[in-house]
């Protein structure tokens, strides 16, 4: 029942800029999203849906081109099943 914050952090450690890039997680079946809960910079994409196995998988598509070593985060919650 516990409420945890999860925190994924994304950088390009390239030369080059990333162009329609995704931050993709499946949850293992112990945790359960919390609706609503996801963030990522400003005009992100975000769904969720049911991966091969069943898990819960979030998805980010994240808006804008990364440039070479630029960073950044996205997040959520979920609770312990």
């Amino acid at each position: 029942g516990d409420k945890l914050t999860f925190v994924i952090t994304y950088r390009n450690m390239g030369n080059t800029p990333i162009r329609d890039a995704s931050v993709v997680d499946s949850l293992l079946p112990r945790l359960e999203y919390v609706k609503g809960s996801a963030r990522g910079p400003k005009g992100t994409a975000f769904r969720t849906g049911e991966n091969r196995v069943g898990s819960t998988e979030l998805e980010w598509k994240l808006p804008n081109v990364i440039p070479p070593g630029a960073s950044g985060h996205v997040s959520f919650e979920a609770i312990v099943r």
